[in-house]
């Protein structure tokens, strides 16, 4: 299945990929501009994915295997569409939990503005302000990503151990009532000797 996604700025969502399967998204982008991909898997069998990013001559930028989460960010060497691939075909029962945040930064061409000279010391200092608070923005969505994986293992554990107690309280009562039952007839017993 593939899905198109035309994002200016950051995109996030989560998606499945069904066993034996990849999806793939795209964005289209202009010569020099940044591209950034998070990912995190959240659900499925051992967490891990195949992760293909590809430009637009359909050339392999980054490849990765068995990967659980990742970041990974590049300047566009040409324009056209990106692929940001995703395979789960190693899989053959599990379907993965995915979360993905696609951003998209635009090309600086601050000598078009204005030359080197004219260019204030304060628009300087804006413009490093824009790209910590961008920076800030991507690993705030990373973080939400982290916490969710992590709160599904959370519940996941607590789940578990409830139904473990649950089952052990079960065979608590039944051995006690069979321990009762046992000695109350070994002594009735007894007696009637």
């Amino acid at each position: 299945m593939l899905l198109l996604v035309f994002v200016d700025g950051c995109t996030a969502f989560s998606f499945e990929i069904p066993p034996k399967k990849e999806k793939c998204f795209y964005e289209v982008v202009e010569k020099d501009q940044q591209l950034g991909m998070m990912f995190q898997v959240t659900a499925g069998g051992f967490l891990d994915i195949d992760v293909n990013v590809l430009d637009p001559q359909r050339k392999a930028i980054y490849t990765g295997t068995k990967e659980k989460d990742g970041r990974y960010s590049f300047s566009a060497e040409s324009a056209g569409t990106y692929s940001f691939c995703f395979g789960n075909l190693m899989s053959t029962v599990t379907s993965k939990q995915v979360q993905l945040v696609i951003t998209v930064g635009k090309p600086e061409y601050f000598s078009e503005v204005a030359d080197e000279d004219s260019v204030s010391p304060l628009l300087d200092v804006i413009i490093q302000l824009e790209d910590a608070i961008n920076s800030i923005g991507g690993d705030l969505d990373y973080l939400k990503m982290r916490e969710s994986a992590h709160r599904s293992t959370n519940e996941s554990t607590n789940e578990r151990v409830v139904y473990w107690s649950i089952f052990e309280m079960i065979i608590l009562v039944a051995l006690s009532s069979w321990q009762v039952y046992y000695l109350k007839r070994f002594f009735e017993d007894r007696r009637s000797l």
